[in-house]
């Protein structure tokens, strides 16, 4: 219990650390590459962490790591201000609850940023996913029996993505999930694989801010694309009340869709 691995230089292993049945280990300030190539069977990773709860992974640099981290049934890990670029997820989190992804810099994974798969009741929050060839989130529900659900995804900068956020539920639902105060600047923004399921894109009464593009209040996400055609950006906000939110919805109309709605849209704070 409670092993720390700190200040290590890790490079072309199918496992640059990998953590089992280990509780309470603290993979601190290493420098892991490679692994990309899965193998039959068996698919590598910068990080792994299975059965061992309350595992503490900060600031690490992973590159061109299959899966950069891999948290499976291990819950309450916290996975933060880490460096991860390349290969196919940033970070992968199955069948694990109260894991906190958080200020963390993301970066041209092929298949997600950050993926959440049967795993309810986690965290994304501060982070950077910039430039993933697919998606900078991606939430799936692989077995149904499972769910992703109760995930807060909050105040993070989520651009240039093929697709912002994907929800993909395959077996289980993808549903009940909180996503607000985000900067959204992707080609798609919002991407429904398996028809759209309720999330919440809001808070129903707004809190003191300032938001994440400098307004005074927390509630609703902006949206932008890169070609300046998002709400967020054309003459569709309008803010008569200075209150730093669109006088008007954000509705994906999603196949006549009318539970996906963020009534509070940001709109850009001038001079920020």
């Amino acid at each position: 219990n409670n092993l720390v691995v700190q200040n290590c230089i890790i490079s072309d292993w199918l496992y640059g650390i990998r953590a089992v049945d280990t509780p309470g280990i603290q993979l601190i300030n290493n420098v892991i590459v490679g692994g990309d190539e899965a193998v039959l069977f068996d698919d590598p990773a910068g990080i792994s962490i299975l059965r061992s709860n309350n595992a503490v992974i900060q600031d690490n640099t992973i590159t061109n790591a299959f899966y950069g981290v891999s948290n499976t049934n291990s819950n309450l890990a916290s996975i933060n201000l880490n460096t991860i670029t390349g290969g196919q997820h940033g970070v992968y989190v199955t069948m694990s609850t109260g894991v906190s992804v958080r200020n963390n810099d993301i970066s041209t994974t092929s298949i997600a940023g950050v993926t959440f798969s049967d795993a309810s009741s986690n965290q994304i929050l501060d982070n950077t996913i910039h430039d993933n060839t697919n998606s900078g989130i991606l939430l799936e529900a692989l077995d149904n029996t499972k769910f992703v659900q109760s995930a807060g995804i909050l105040s993070n900068v989520i651009k240039d993505n093929a697709n912002g956020i994907t929800f993909d539920a395959i077996q289980g639902g993808v549903n009940g999930n909180f996503i607000r105060d985000n900067f959204f600047n992707n080609t798609n923004n919002v991407q429904f694989l398996s028809g759209a399921e309720s999330n919440m894109w809001n808070l129903i009464t707004p809190s003191l801010g300032p938001n994440i593009v400098g307004g005074p209040s927390i509630s609703g996400n902006f949206w932008a694309t890169p070609a300046g055609t998002g709400f967020s950006q054309n003459s569709l906000c309008i803010d008569t009340d200075a209150d730093g939110f669109c006088d008007d919805p954000f509705n994906y109309d999603i196949s006549g869709d009318t539970t996906n709605v963020d009534s509070y849209p940001l709109i850009i704070n001038p001079g920020y």
